[in-house]
């Protein structure tokens, strides 16, 4: 007499769910990617980007972005890889997975002195460097009467 083992997936288990426990690293990438990029889809899609949605947007300077928009999308581009690492997770290790991740997410592994240089380094750097040259301390004298530009950007730029 012969025995006949199967080895099906439970019926509680989505196809999705399968889907992503086989190839992990692709779901990650895919979600990630998707989470990213889907709120810039109304701008590149709109007549003014390549002419596919009937509506069109304000133009693609700073000033003329709709009010919040830079927000939304700098928002979702952090928000989009975070989100996709919490769904593999719970895909691949279930609960006991996540919570293993939020205790490394949570974990300190230097001192907060290193975190706040971190977070507050590049913005403290960029507000010196925007009162020196406001002040008039790094501008030539020839261009302290028209535009001088903070370093590092094209988008920004004073009356002296």
């Amino acid at each position: 007499m012969s025995t006949i083992t199967t080895t099906s997936q439970s019926a509680t288990s989505s196809s999705l769910r399968r889907l992503i426990k086989r190839h992990p690293l692709v779901a990650f990438f895919v979600l990630a990617f998707a989470g990213a990029w889907i709120p810039f889809l109304p701008l590149l899609l709109a007549r003014n980007g390549f002419g596919l949605l009937p509506l069109t947007l304000p133009g693609w300077t700073v000033n003329d972005l709709i009010p919040g928009l830079p927000l939304f999308t700098t928002i979702c581009a952090f928000i989009g890889p975070t989100l996709a690492a919490f769904i593999v997770t719970a895909a691949t290790s279930g609960a006991a997975g996540l919570r293993q991740l939020l205790r490394r997410i949570g974990q300190w592994r230097v001192g907060a002195g290193w975190y706040l240089l971190a977070l507050l380094g590049y913005p403290l750097l960029y507000v010196g460097i925007g009162i020196i040259t406001l002040g008039g301390l790094l501008c030539p004298r020839s261009l302290r009467s028209g535009h001088c530009s903070l370093p590092s950007t094209s988008l920004t730029s004073w009356r002296i």
